[in-house]
């Protein structure tokens, strides 16, 4: 297996007018990690791909692809596979010269060639399908060719912007499984685009998470979902519950707060980064981390509460509760389900204090 290439990006920095896109960010990449962007629209995680790409000029900062600086070279000279959502295929061309067209442009022989693409189209699954026309693929099909012809020439880094974002969820979810399969076989370096959250988590080895232009936190899909660097962190990463709190006495660790919705309600959680200086707090709760209580389970906090929602999602069920925090959502597996969780029926709900993360309130 080859490796890919290590990526350097330091202070990294784009403007346009009085807007900035991308504000000096700086990140490593090792060799052969798979690394996804991950941002709303505007976070500049595309803008971020293509200065890496060559395909816009930084106005300050330096990327570095295995020791050799890049920055001001155009795309052509950086040897780098792209894929795009569009997958920017020639329609009037077969499979196979799509995937032999940057060959063609390294003046590969023509045997190499042959060579070199029937072994890619192999590798994504098209053996068969060299000589259709793009017009008869679906979109999955082409999916795979935009991804042969981006690694056909074997890349040391491979960059892919929203890839698989015009494709339905199936389609998605086993063309995921492709590409990492595809990457690991490689050992090939991807910095990876995407505003879709499930989607980082499946392929990633590390997630950097961007808004408005800088990266919010780093880490792997372990780090960033069980603790989130912040408020944002936890509701853009899947779904949370945020109360409102208001810190007591301090324990190590964990805090004793008192809820502002209900002052005679108080729990115990898992102080977070700054928390520990800060009175006004909020309390971030997955849905997942909340037992709905069976007769004698109590875990570190307890509330009760009516079922004002239920929502079947397949594997699990979503549950709204109104409690006199407000509404608090619940996730639980359909199979371990025990308690009948009607609409209108009242219901215990119990957490674990380290579940509970608190933020300072801002």
């Amino acid at each position: 297996m080859k490796l890919g290439a290590s990526i350097e990006i330091q202070g990294l920095k784009k403007t346009y007018g009085p807007l900035t896109v991308v504000d000096r960010i700086s990140l490593s990449v090792a060799p052969g990690e798979f690394i996804s962007l991950l941002g709303s629209s505007g976070s500049g995680k595309t803008t971020t791909l293509m200065m890496v790409a060559g395909l816009t000029m930084p106005d300050a900062g330096e990327i570095v692809i295995g020791g050799r600086e890049i920055s001001r070279l155009p795309p052509e000279k950086r040897a780098l596979g792209v894929v795009f959502q569009s997958y920017a295929l020639f329609p009037h061309y077969t499979v196979f010269n799509n995937v032999a067209f940057p060959l063609r442009l390294r003046k590969v022989a023509e045997a190499d060639i042959k060579r070199q693409v029937q072994e890619v189209l192999d590798k994504v699954g098209l053996s068969a399908l060299g000589g259709r026309k793009i017009g008869q693929l679906s979109g999955g099909q082409q999916q795979r060719v935009a991804l042969a012809r981006a690694i056909v020439f074997s890349p040391p880094v491979l960059l892919m912007d929203e890839p698989l974002g015009a494709l339905d969820r199936k389609l998605r979810d086993q063309l995921q499984t492709e590409i990492k399969r595809i990457q690991r076989d490689l050992g090939v370096t991807v910095i990876y685009v995407t505003h879709d959250q499930e989607e980082a988590l499946a392929l990633s080895d590390r997630i950097a998470v961007m808004k408005d232009g800088r990266i919010d936190q780093i880490g792997t899909p372990d780090e960033i979902y069980e603790k989130p660097g912040s408020p944002f962190i936890a509701g853009f990463l899947g779904e949370s519950n945020f109360i409102d709190v208001t810190r007591g006495r301090n324990a190590g660790d964990d805090a004793q707060v008192v809820c502002v919705a209900d002052l005679a309600r108080s729990f115990v959680g898992r102080l977070a980064n700054d928390a520990a200086r800060a009175t006004d707090l909020v309390a971030v709760i997955r849905p997942e981390a909340i037992e709905i209580a069976g007769d004698g389970t109590r875990l570190d906090n307890q509330i009760e509460g009516v079922v004002e929602q239920r929502d079947f999602m397949g594997a699990t069920i979503r549950i709204a509760v109104r409690c006199s925090l407000g509404k608090l959502v619940v996730r639980v597996s359909r199979l371990h389900l025990a308690t009948n969780c009607a609409i209108g029926r009242p219901v215990s709900l119990t957490w674990r204090s380290r579940d509970m993360l608190l933020f300072p309130r801002t």
